[in-house]
């Protein structure tokens, strides 16, 4: 029967039977994981700080100003922190090739997002822009009236005819007429003069 080995690896004891996933956990190599573990030996495992020293190659002095750095640092870095990547987001993944292709017939961004809300799709003004700016496209010059895309603008009022005012006196049915008996009652009060002494 074969006899296992057992080496000392940091003050560990360790049978030549470990995977290197295991020895990965259990030999502390680099300088963040050694303090880590050496660290959570003393506060959660409650060995002495001597045993702690001794296992993970530490003086007694250098172990001793590791817990109190550790004690008096707010957040103590000893893992790696990710930053999350970019979302994917199908709906402007697949409207970049049409706002491409849209500029390719110089369709201004204002153009752009109102053909694609035209066909379904909602996109701000400041993506598109990005959009133009990644993919190298210049600033279109400026346009004649002529040259822009006719899109439907905003209807004008009709102007109010003067003329067809009536002053003819008439009778006018309506739920709300005590607010006229009110107007007259305030301006007896001359409230208008305690708003203006109130200075509101």
């Amino acid at each position: 029967m074969a006899i296992k080995r057992k080496k000392l690896i940091s003050g560990i004891k360790l049978t030549n039977s470990l995977t290197k996933e295991a020895k990965f956990f259990l030999v502390a190599n680099n300088p963040k994981q050694r303090q880590y573990e050496a660290l959570r030996a003393f506060f959660v495992e409650n060995l002495s700080a001597r045993i702690v020293s001794e296992r993970f190659g530490y003086s007694n002095g250098a172990f001793r100003v590791l817990c109190y750095q550790f004690r008096n640092e707010p957040k103590p870095e000893f893992f790696v922190q990710t930053k999350p990547g970019p979302k994917y987001s199908p709906k402007k993944d697949r409207s970049k090739d049409r706002i491409i292709e849209l500029r390719k017939k110089n369709y201004s961004v204002k153009d752009i997002q109102f053909t694609l809300k035209d066909e379904g799709i909602n996109l701000s003004a400041v993506y598109i822009w990005t959009i133009r700016k990644e993919e190298g496209f210049a600033k279109l010059p400026r346009r004649q009236e002529g040259e822009r895309l006719n899109r439907p603008g905003p209807e004008q009022a009709a102007y109010a005819d003067i003329r067809q005012l009536s002053l003819t006196p008439k009778v006018i049915e309506t739920r709300v007429g005590g607010l006229f008996l009110l107007l007259k009652t305030l301006s007896d009060m001359d409230v208008h003069k305690i708003v203006r002494k109130m200075r509101w």
